[in-house]
């Protein structure tokens, strides 16, 4: 009996060893090493490539269409609401205050549309409602052909103007190289 103890120690210590979790980790230890390995080396790859990615962005030209509102003259009117349509497709619209028609009146210009647009000829359509000492609404539209260059900020100035009975829009555009 004793004689059976003694070879079954080393036996079950030898089997214990090729079973244990270590035995079994120690053999796919150089797997895993070499996944880690790849991880990282792809890790890299996409790291440097990002880099680039946002090098290449920091030089990339900005092309945007800035338009802003203006009052000129004897401006004894009151803007009511201001559309900008490309395509029949809206692109901003601003319904004004007494307060921002005062600001107008004093000079001040209202920035009614500032973002990326794409290059090339276009078509706006300007839809302006107004009204006059208390009457009713009046309203006018003006197809006006803007040409974005790429590369570039474009500034339209919409210049509104009261003469005789109509309030008539004039615009001015304007190109800013940006970097």
């Amino acid at each position: 009996m004793k004689l059976n103890i003694i070879l079954l120690i080393p036996t079950l210590f030898f089997c214990s060893a090729i079973l244990s979790p270590k035995g079994v980790h120690a053999a796919e230890e150089p797997s895993l090493g070499a996944l880690i390995n790849q991880l990282s080396t792809n890790y890299s790859f996409l790291n440097e490539e990002f880099e680039k990615l946002e090098q290449d962005i920091r030089g990339f030209s900005r092309t945007s269409l800035n338009i802003s509102v203006i009052k000129r003259g004897n401006s004894k009117f009151n803007l009511t609401s201001v559309e900008i349509l490309e395509n029949d497709n809206l692109l901003t619209e601003h319904f004004y205050s007494s307060i921002e028609n005062r600001a107008l009146d004093a000079g001040g210009r209202h920035q009614i549309f500032n973002e990326e647009f794409r290059g090339g000829k276009h078509t706006l359509k300007a839809i302006y409602y107004w009204t006059e000492d208390g009457s009713s609404v009046k309203s006018s539209k003006l197809l006006i052909p803007i040409n974005v260059s790429i590369g570039r900020t474009q500034l339209l100035e919409l210049a509104f103007e009261k003469k005789d009975d109509k309030v008539n829009l004039k615009h001015h555009q304007f190109n800013f190289a940006v970097r």
